[in-house]
């Protein structure tokens, strides 16, 4: 969904959570290396929870499966008090919010709660 929005002419910021092993340091490279994010002091980093890694199975130059290893349970308050309080800082500035989880457990309940209200608090009416 970065890649989308900023290919669209939007300046872009991703606040997410990885593991503290070699796929989140991939992605955080990944993320720096590609200009997309300024620093990865907003990819928070929760060493209970290992990042997603997504392996693609291809046959003939088509997709055949995809076999995901990741951990969908909700992340832990301390990462959840992580997330709002970056996304509580972000928001000031920004002019849209969009929330995208994929059912992975990263956007809980708490964390809409805390940060909805902040996001239409700024919505014209």
């Amino acid at each position: 969904m970065l890649a989308n929005l900023v290919a669209l002419g939007a300046q872009a910021t991703v606040i997410g959570v990885t593991g503290n092993d070699i796929g989140g340091e991939r992605l955080r490279s990944a993320l720096l290396r590609g200009s997309r994010l300024q620093s990865d002091d907003l990819i928070v980093v929760d060493s209970a929870r290992p990042s997603t890694i997504k392996t693609r199975i291809i046959a003939h130059s088509q997709l055949v499966v995809r076999a995901d290893r990741e951990l969908r349970t909700p992340v832990n308050g301390e990462t959840e008090q992580k997330i709002i309080s970056k996304l509580r800082e972000k928001l000031s500035q920004a002019d849209a919010l969009v929330v995208s989880d994929y059912d992975k457990g990263v956007v809980t309940s708490s964390i809409l709660a805390a940060v909805l209200p902040l996001a239409y608090d700024g919505y014209p009416s």
